[in-house]
């Protein structure tokens, strides 16, 4: 049985994702541990069975074992989350990139 999400959660996972992203430097270590505890929550509301050993694979693998459980649980509509995720972490690079350039020039 799927439990209602809680915005808190996402809100904290994806605000580490975009800090990650837009920080740099020892920041970026942030990004792998964000995926894996954001893959964690989603199969504790969704009612799978979460073990250690998914967890650290979640963690370490995290560029195939996203794409594997957004398919694996949401079918077709994981390639819309999928693509969100791309989008969150392509815009996040280029507002690093302008904050670079614009605090350059002045």
């Amino acid at each position: 049985m799927r439990t209602p999400l809680n915005l808190t959660e996402t809100a904290i996972v994806a605000g580490i994702f975009v800090l990650g992203n837009a920080g740099g430097g020892n920041l970026c270590s942030l990004r792998p541990a964000s995926i894996s505890a954001w893959i964690i929550a989603d199969r504790k509301r969704q009612g799978l069975p979460v073990s250690l050993d998914y967890g650290w694979y979640a963690l370490y693998a995290w560029p195939i074992v996203l794409p594997y459980h957004l398919f694996r649980t949401r079918g077709r509509r994981g390639c819309l989350t999928l693509l969100a995720g791309v989008f969150l972490f392509c815009a996040a690079y280029a507002l690093s990139l302008l904050l670079f350039y614009v605090l350059r020039w002045l």
